[in-house]
């Protein structure tokens, strides 16, 4: 089955109707479920997957928090006024944070590559395990179920000072 999860622009835009039109494609198909503009949590979707596939987001942090596979999609094309000679808008925007994403997980370059890689990630969930790991120690932070506790015991002592 196949889950997808379209970034909310994508849903409202109107220069995005032609996404819109391929994810009305894919949704025909008896296997997969496209959200829709009501779909706005992404915690169910990382809930029932098995692996994320993704190009740099965060979403990548916070699915490998549960220490599932992902892979990072290299070959995702920048819109227009982002490349060519418009790059700079997109390095100034965004910076040089996919040196975050570099070893989270496994990095594919095309489509094909793509379609070897899932069943392999998914017979070796344990593959970049520690890395995924030293992610979420580093950018989320502690996944005991005892957030609210930290924020209520934060906010006491801070009212306390």
């Amino acid at each position: 089955n196949i889950l997808i999860k379209p970034h909310s622009l994508t849903q409202v835009r109107p220069q995005y109707a032609n996404q819109r039109a391929k994810l009305a494609k894919w949704a025909r198909f008896s296997n997969v479920y496209v959200a829709n503009e009501n779909d706005i949590s992404l915690l169910p979707f990382i809930q029932n997957a098995d692996i994320l596939l993704s190009e740099a987001s965060s979403t990548l942090f916070e699915f490998a928090a549960i220490d599932r596979p992902v892979i990072v999609c290299n070959f995702f094309k920048l819109k227009w006024t982002y490349r060519g000679i418009f790059k700079y808008r997109f390095e100034k925007r965004f910076g040089k944070d996919n040196v975050l994403y570099k070893e989270i997980g496994l990095h594919v370059d095309n489509y094909k590559s793509l379609i070897k890689a899932i069943p392999e990630q998914l017979a070796n969930p344990q593959s970049y395990q520690a890395n995924r790991q030293q992610y979420t120690h580093d950018h989320v932070g502690p996944t005991d179920g005892l957030a609210s506790v930290r924020i209520v015991d934060y906010l006491e002592a801070f009212d306390k000072a």
